[in-house]
């Protein structure tokens, strides 16, 4: 979880600079940047971070059992999702991207986790 980490601090250390590009390159309310827009993603890195070490530290889940994956290529979510060998799959995307999980899926999932934007 060491690159997350450090994914995080530098996040942090530039969040005034992506603060800057957010509102000028999008044209962002600055007010938005303090929360969903910016600051909530940033967070999140060291949120994803410290639940893989509590999942590894504090439980009994044997190694592999547990895996946290952050990729932009989404072939790598497509093949996990279609692969029968994976049980749960948890995402966090838009409303579209839901319901091509849930369709790679093949109705074969016995666990789904998601956190969907209503964005299409």
């Amino acid at each position: 979880m060491g690159c997350l980490r450090q994914l995080h601090t530098a996040l942090t250390d530039e969040i005034e600079h992506l603060r800057a590009v957010t509102v000028a390159e999008v044209g962002a309310p600055v007010s938005l940047t303090y929360g969903g827009q910016l600051q909530m993603p940033v967070d999140s890195v060291a949120y994803i971070a410290e639940l893989g070490r509590i999942i590894a530290e504090r439980t009994d889940f044997p190694p592999g059992t547990v895996n946290i994956i952050t990729a932009a290529d989404h072939g790598i979510g497509a093949q996990l999702t279609a692969d029968p060998r994976v049980d749960l799959v948890s995402f966090t995307g838009s409303t579209a991207t839901g319901r091509a999980v849930m369709a790679a899926a093949g109705g074969r999932r016995t666990g789904a986790a998601a956190s969907t934007s209503s964005r299409r």
